[in-house]
């Protein structure tokens, strides 16, 4: 066997979250770690037992149904990494992870140690009211440096750091869907879904500023759940030039390849969807009128 620590790597991979049970390893839970571990081992790159840390690190958590663009993984295995072989296994395990890039390590490192994430929010408003520049208002107040312990999950743990530092905080309309984008160094449990749950419930509140202040000034949790799991995605983990991303194997063509037959299927879902919509509000409005 060749010397395991010439082949140290950052691995960024794509995933849907809705068909996972979060990230982190769980046993007998379906897991984007676990699976992960599982695709390495079984195709030689790991060693056979148990993976420790020293073999697999995360540059982060998701919750369960949470997505992932460009998740970041650091991997110490036992020869080249070919991550086309690595994503066919995934496939035909029925998985929705893909590795679309590498990065090649000389020494190891741990993918935490980045400049800073990004995480993207996507609400479809379903023909809702929002005032988007009164929820713009509320962005500005979150951004900068504040503790955070009021938009995060009430049983974080006590000792926890909760302030933070949100260095962007913006949303964008397209078309009827409402896009939120987060940059920070790094977030707290469920941080950015209890933000927008909290943004979109006073969205058309003119007090909105005042409300935002209120709960980080005071550290108390508004009496609300958080933004459905399923709109949010880890978008980008951001390092520094020393890291340089490569496409190996042409990984990145192959996930193109297969996002555009998902994306072909989940579109042609959505349109049918919204016409069955259509129907039944109209329906519903004539029904109104009529009584």
């Amino acid at each position: 066997m060749e010397n395991a620590n010439l082949y140290l790597y950052f691995i960024k991979a794509w995933y849907d979250g809705r068909s996972y049970n979060g990230s982190q390893y769980q046993p007998a839970q379906r897991t984007v770690d676990g699976a992960l571990v599982d695709a390495l081992r079984e195709r030689g790159y790991f060693p056979a037992g148990p993976v420790h840390n020293e073999y697999f690190k995360v540059a982060g958590r998701t919750d369960k149904g949470v997505s992932a663009l460009a998740a970041v993984f650091y991997v110490r295995v036992l020869k080249p990494l070919h991550p086309c072989e690595i994503n066919e296994h995934l496939r035909i395990n029925g998985h929705t992870i893909m590795i679309w890039s590498v990065a090649r390590l000389a020494s190891p490192s741990h993918p935490r140690q980045a400049l800073y994430r990004v995480y993207k929010y996507f609400h479809a408003m379903g023909h809702e009211p929002v005032d988007v520049e009164n929820v713009r208002r509320g962005l500005q107040a979150l951004t900068g440096d504040h503790d955070f312990k009021g938009f995060s999950k009430a049983r974080i743990d006590p000792a926890l750091r909760t302030t933070r530092t949100i260095d962007v905080a913006t949303v964008e309309r397209e078309g009827d869907v409402l896009v939120f984008t987060f940059q920070s160094k790094g977030f707290l449990w469920e941080q950015v879904r209890r933000m927008v749950a909290f943004l979109l419930a006073h969205s058309n509140d003119g007090s909105i500023v005042e409300r935002v202040e209120s709960v980080l000034r005071t550290g108390r949790p508004p009496n609300m759940e958080p933004a459905p799991p399923a709109g949010l995605v880890l978008w980008n983990v951001q390092y520094g030039p020393e890291i340089a991303w490569e496409d190996v194997d042409g990984c990145l063509e192959q996930f193109f390849k297969a996002l555009r037959a998902k994306y072909i299927e989940d579109r042609s879902r959505s349109a049918l969807l919204e016409a069955v919509f259509i129907t039944m509000l109209d329906a519903t409005r004539n029904k109104k009128n009529s009584n």
